[in-house]
């Protein structure tokens, strides 16, 4: 469960990652080129490869693949045109296609993500609202095929570590999950993955996580300590988590200059 949730949160900042807001905000103009940085080529969980990435020339990220026990299982395509970004993500065991999202502009503070199913036909479509907090999207909306609303999210953001609330409102009854972030002033591995159609600040290195339910509980699996290592230019290569379940993770990061 947690490689799946380190997945989503690194690779599907794509989609989302609607259980933790804090690092996605729309980019109206997804064809201006993003700063030249170290990009993320391969992440390492406990030595053993987790995910792979490759660049297009301006840096923006082009595909993805997502490994089981070191083997290839789900990759990401990536296509950019002047008005909306598409991701596509095959099942390398049956070159099938699981899901595939498209994002696009619906005005100057709201985006859009519209979700397709294996057979190609609309699931979901996500609308986002921002405004110019650096920390992420403030609210969204959920609908299904039929323009039914499902739910409704309001997130407001606590401090500059970008600590925040997510609130998710459905049928009428408000629930919660509050995220509290320490960060220190170090490059997040994730910098590089993110799709232009989010636009967020520079994320900085997050050494403790601490996950909030509206029930009262911490959730252990998903709240941990972290101890890195970092390289000359102050991007993370070797990460060790602690999670307050008492499971420990060691994460390695290889980066590559995209010239």
């Amino acid at each position: 469960m947690k490689n799946l949730l380190v997945f989503i949160c690194l690779l599907f900042l794509i989609s989302s990652c609607s259980d933790n807001p804090t690092s996605v905000m729309m980019e109206v103009e997804p064809s201006i080129p993003v700063e030249k940085v170290l990009l993320l080529k391969e992440i390492y969980r406990d030595d053993i490869l987790f995910s792979s990435y490759i660049f297009n020339s301006d840096s923006t990220l082009q595909s993805s693949i997502q490994y089981t026990d070191g083997e290839p299982n789900f990759e990401t395509a990536i296509q950019y045109s002047l008005d909306e970004i598409t991701s596509t993500t095959t099942n390398l065991a049956s070159g099938q296609i699981s899901t595939s999202r498209k994002y696009s502009r619906v005005s100057d503070n709201q985006g859009k993500r519209e979700q397709f199913n294996s057979q190609g036909e609309l699931s979901t479509t996500t609308i986002y609202s921002f405004n110019n907090d650096p920390c992420g999207y403030i609210s969204t909306q959920r609908i299904d095929a039929f323009n039914n609303l499902i739910y409704e999210t309001r997130i407001d953001f606590d401090d500059e570590n970008c600590s925040s609330i997510f609130y998710k409102n459905f049928e009428g009854t408000e629930e919660y999950v509050e995220w509290e972030y320490t960060r220190i002033d170090k490059f997040d591995a994730s910098n590089s993955i993110i799709l232009p159609f989010f636009r967020v600040k520079k994320q900085h290195a997050v050494i403790k996580q601490i996950r909030k339910t509206s029930a009262g509980t911490t959730s252990t699996n998903l709240s941990y300590d972290a101890v890195f290592e970092f390289n000359e230019d102050d991007h993370p290569t070797k990460e060790i988590r602690t999670y307050l379940d008492g499971d420990v993770e060691v994460y390695t990061y290889v980066y590559y200059l995209n010239e």
